[in-house]
C-alpha cells in the first residue's frame, strides 16, 4: 500500500468517527504529498469547519479559490468563495475574487455588487493593508471602467489617500460613460475639471479613451503612459491610531503580505492569501483531473458496507464520505451519474439550499455550463429566470449556454426573451443584443450580426469587442 493510500485510509477512519484533530492532522500529512492539489486544501478547510474554526477553514478556503482561479477553473472558485461568505460575509479577499471573476465572465452585475462590498469593507484599511487595497482599486479601474457606481466610489476611495493621479483617471472613466449615457455637456465638464487640477492625465491610457469618445480622427496621436496599477510611492503613511479599529480577516497573512519576493522567506500569494503550497513542479494534469473529480462528485469509494479495510488500495474521497451529510457511490448508468453530479454541485454552491432557491440554481447553472452538462445548465438558468433579481443575468446565461450548445436559433429566442425585462439601452440590455448577435454570427447571418453590432455601436462606441468584430465581419 502507497504512503498516500493509508494516509488517505487513516483520515478516512477518523472522519467516520469524527474525530476531526486526527483527520486534520492526517490531512495535513496528504497535503504535503499533494501539495498544489486545490481539492486537498479544501477539503482541510471543511475539517477545520467541523471542527469548528472557522478562521483555519478560511485561511485553507482562500488558499483553494486562489488556486483554482489560477489553473482557470473559475466556477469551483467561485463556488468556495461564496462558502467562505456564508461563513464571513465581510471577507475582502472572497469579495475580491468574485469581483474578479465575475468581470472575466461578463457577469458585471453581480462583479459589481461584490466590487461595492470590497471597497466598503476596505476602505479604511491600514498598513500593509491599505498597500493591497489600493493596488486592487487601481486594477478595479480596468476591471469596471463602464460602472458609473464603481467609479463614483473610486474617485472618493483615491481623494481619501491624496492621489489624485488615480482619482483623475478614474474622473476620467466616469466621464466617459456620463458621455455615454447622453449628457455631453456634463462629461465634457467633469474631463475639464480633472485635466485643470492634473495636466499629466493626457498622458494616460484613460485620457486616450476619452479623446477617442469625443475626437475618433485624432485619437492614437497623443503618448501614452503605460500604468495599470496605482502608484503607491507616494501614498502617506497610514495612521495606525485612525484605522486601529478597522478588523480586516485576513488569517496569518498580514504579516507576510508586504514582503518583496527577492528577499521573503515564505510563500505569499500575490493576492494575500497564505499559499500552502511551494511546490512549483505541480502535475497540472492531475490537478486539473482532481480537480474535475471533485466537482463532478464521482465518488470512487465503494458503499459503507464494503469497508476500505478489505480493500487497501482503493481510492478514498474524504469530501463525498465525511464531509457531506450523506454518502454513496455514483454508479451505474449515464443518467443516475449525471443526478449524482447534480447533488454534489448542490452542496458545492451557495443559496439558502432549497431547489427552488434562485441563487443556488443560478450558480448550480453556471458550474454545469463548464463541465459541458448543457442540458442541465439550460434547466437551472430557466427555473432561476423566474425570480425577478436574476431574470436577467440568467436568461442572458441560458442564451449563452445554447450557443455553445451549437443551438444558436434557440438562443436568439431566450436571450430575445429577456430583452423585455431590460431597461432600453441599459448595460444589461446591450449584452443580451450583444449575444443574440453572436448568435446570429453562430447562424451564418452576418450581415444581421453587424446591424446588431451597429445599433449597439451607436450607444456604446467600446462595448467589449464589437469594434473588432465588426472589421472580421466586413472582411468575410
Amino acid at each position: 500500500m502507497s504512503k498516500l493510500s493509508q494516509l488517505k485510509q487513516k483520515a478516512y477512519k477518523a472522519g467516520k468517527d469524527r474525530d476531526w484533530e486526527q483527520a486534520i492532522s492526517v490531512y495535513e500529512q496528504i497535503l504535503e504529498l499533494e501539495k498544489s492539489n486545490p481539492t486537498v486544501i479544501n477539503e482541510l478547510g471543511d475539517l477545520w469547519l467541523k471542527s469548528g474554526d472557522n478562521r483555519q477553514a478560511i485561511k485553507h478556503f482562500l488558499s483553494a479559490a486562489t488556486k483554482y482561479r489560477k489553473t482557470g477553473l473559475l466556477n469551483n472558485s467561485v463556488a468556495i468563495c461564496k462558502k467562505i461568505l456564508r461563513h464571513d460575509d465581510t471577507n475582502l479577499h472572497a469579495h475580491w475574487y468574485l469581483a474578479e471573476i465575475r468581470s472575466s465572465q461578463d457577469l458585471l452585475v453581480e462583479g459589481e455588487a461584490h466590487a461595492t462590498a470590497f471597497l466598503n469593507g476596505g476602505e479604511k484599511a491600514s498598513g500593509e493593508i491599505q498597500e493591497i487595497f489600493l493596488k486592487r482599486c487601481g486594477t478595479l479601474l480596468e476591471l469596471y471602467p463602464a460602472s458609473m457606481a464603481i467609479m463614483d466610489r473610486l474617485v472618493q476611495v483615491f481623494r481619501t489617500y491624496d492621489l489624485p493621479i488615480e482619482s483623475g483617471r478614474a474622473g476620467l472613466l466616469k466621464a466617459g460613460v456620463v458621455y455615454d449615457s447622453g449628457d455631453k455637456e456634463t462629461a465634457q465638464a467633469l474631463v475639464d475639471g480633472v485635466l485643470a487640477a492634473s495636466p499629466e492625465l493626457k498622458n494616460y491610457s484613460e485620457f486616450e479613451k476619452w479623446n477617442k469618445r469625443v475626437n475618433p480622427d485624432a485619437a492614437g496621436s497623443a503618448p501614452q503612459a503605460d500604468y495599470n496599477s496605482v502608484d503607491l510611492t507616494d501614498a502617506p503613511a497610514a495612521d495606525e491610531t485612525t484605522f486601529s479599529e478597522i478588523s480586516i480577516d485576513i488569517p496569518e497573512v498580514t504579516a507576510e503580505v508586504a514582503a518583496p519576493e527577492s528577499t521573503a522567506t515564505e510563500t505569499v500569494d500575490d493576492d494575500g492569501c497564505l499559499v500552502i503550497d511551494t511546490d512549483d513542479d505541480s502535475d497540472m494534469a492531475g490537478l486539473l483531473a482532481e480537480a474535475s473529480r471533485e466537482l463532478s462528485g464521482i465518488d470512487d469509494v465503494a458503499q459503507e458496507e464494503s469497508s476500505p479495510e478489505n480493500d487497501p488500495e482503493e481510492s478514498i474521497d474524504l469530501l463525498a464520505q465525511i464531509l457531506s451529510e450523506e454518502s454513496g457511490a455514483a454508479r451505474g448508468d449515464e443518467a443516475k451519474q449525471v443526478d449524482t453530479i447534480a447533488a454534489e454541485i448542490g452542496n458545492l454552491v451557495g443559496g439558502d439550499g432549497e431547489d427552488d432557491d434562485p441563487a443556488r440554481l443560478y450558480e448550480m447553472g453556471m458550474v454545469y455550463l463548464e463541465m459541458g452538462l448543457f442540458d442541465k445548465a439550460s434547466e437551472s438558468f430557466e427555473i432561476a429566470a423566474v425570480d425577478d433579481e436574476y431574470t436577467i443575468r440568467a436568461h442572458e446565461m441560458w442564451g449563452i449556454t445554447l450557443q455553445r450548445a451549437e443551438r444558436p436559433d434557440e438562443a436568439i429566442v431566450v436571450l430575445t426573451s429577456g430583452l423585455q425585462f431590460a431597461e432600453a439601452n441599459s448595460r444589461e440590455n446591450l449584452g443580451l443584443r450583444y449575444h443574440i448577435a453572436r448568435a446570429h454570427e453562430m447562424a451564418d447571418r452576418p450581415d444581421t450580426a453587424a446591424g446588431i453590432y451597429e445599433e449597439i455601436l451607436a450607444v456604446a462606441p467600446n462595448f467589449l469587442d464589437i469594434n473588432t468584430r465588426l472589421s472580421q465581419l466586413s472582411s468575410v
